[in-house]
């Protein structure tokens, strides 16, 4: 999408490409109540095809070409290895038609990866042979090899679970903040001004969770789990240290993957939990990937999802012009010196939905529906 100015209003064009000839191009503007369609080429050698029913490829076969593209070229593949996959079927597509469909597909791979490395079965059997639970490996029916693999730190896990609130620190915490959400709205800024007095950086509990997945390994994801030590601090900054929890290697995104490791790491947690005087993670923050929840389930603590990434997601899906007009939308901004929380820096659920029906008419509307979803 390509924002657009029409007679004063701030319009968006979608643009399009033919799927078999990247020279012939579409472009749609919705205004007001009409939507205007204009065709063009950008090379001077397209011949306009006759009007034969025999010339035009049947639209269930262009279903089936783009079904084959989401379903088996793009996952798990480069976007030259999707181009040669297409082309060696004859099918002869862009750059763009590739990262377009690829914004659907969850294994898809995104960036620049450099040397694909590639992992033989040998290597996984190897590696079970000398850790029997924590490798698994199978072939799907499209003979492509999967794998998981995990790690945890015993030692790190249980610094970590020290460093945590006790049950009894966090639940006053939060009923705090339940009698704030009921005052109004100059009360409840002074009690935080009071709060941010003592904590300047906002950080009430530095005991959370932090679970991202990184893609340009090889033919794997590794997916990243650390956890904050209050106890231990960096000296210039005073900044919680970070410790690595664990890491889980795997070759799909999918929830039940995740599931399996955040159980795992649920119950290392439970056996290094302080006896007596049991201890609350308060929150985990995650990537922008929905299927990262299941560690916040497993541990029973809030989800939260990073700006920076939901921002990435926004772009990756509803494009980048789309996710820089709602960004101050959407995180906030200065005015006057003075800092006023986006939609996302809402306190309650019901200032979260009264900010969001104001967005409506503000924002792209695909960034609208994708924060209305998620």
């Amino acid at each position: 999408m390509k924002p657009v100015s029409v007679f004063g209003e701030q319009m968006h064009t979608i643009h399009c490409v033919e799927l078999e000839n990247g020279t012939v191009k579409k472009q749609c503007l919705r205004f007001r109540e009409y939507v205007y369609v204009n065709y063009f080429s950008i090379s001077d050698t397209y011949e306009v095809p006759e009007c034969n029913e025999d010339v035009y490829r049947p639209l269930n076969s262009q279903v089936a070409v783009k079904k084959f593209l989401k379903e088996e070229a793009i996952p798990h593949r480069t976007l030259e290895g999707v181009r040669q996959v297409m082309e060696e079927r004859g099918h002869h597509i862009s750059t763009k038609q590739i990262q377009n469909a690829a914004r659907s597909v969850r294994d898809a791979v995104v960036g620049n990866t450099g040397p694909h490395l590639s992992t033989t079965e040998d290597m996984l059997k190897a590696l079970q042979s000398q850790n029997p639970d924590r490798v698994k490996y199978w072939i799907d029916a499209k003979q492509q090899l999967h794998f998981n693999i995990f790690t945890l730190f015993p030692d790190a896990l249980k610094l970590f679970v020290h460093g945590c609130p006790t049950v009894t620190q966090h639940e006053r915490w939060q009923r705090k903040v339940e009698r704030w959400s009921l005052l109004d709205k100059q009360e409840r800024k002074k009690k935080i001004s009071e709060v941010l007095k003592k904590h300047p950086d906002g950080m009430i509990f530095a005991s959370r969770i932090m679970v991202d997945t990184t893609f340009q390994l090889g033919d794997f994801y590794v997916t990243f789990v650390n956890g904050e030590c209050p106890r231990f601090r960096t000296a210039r900054s005073l900044k919680a240290r970070m410790l690595p929890l664990g890491f889980f290697i795997h070759t799909t995104k999918e929830r039940p993957n995740h599931k399996e490791f955040a159980e795992l790491l649920r119950s290392e947690l439970n056996l290094v939990q302080v006896a007596g005087e049991p201890r609350k993670i308060p929150c985990v923050v995650i990537d922008g990937e929905a299927a990262l929840g299941e560690y916040a389930k497993a541990v029973d603590s809030p989800c939260v999802r990073c700006d920076r990434h939901i921002l990435t997601l926004i772009s990756h899906n509803c494009g980048q012009n789309a996710s820089r007009g709602a960004q101050a939308l959407l995180f906030g901004k200065k005015v006057g010196g003075t800092f006023r929380a986006g939609l996302l820096g809402s306190f309650s659920m019901e200032e979260f939905e009264e900010k969001l029906k104001k967005c409506e008419k503000r924002m792209a509307a695909p960034v609208f529906e994708w924060t209305k979803a998620n």
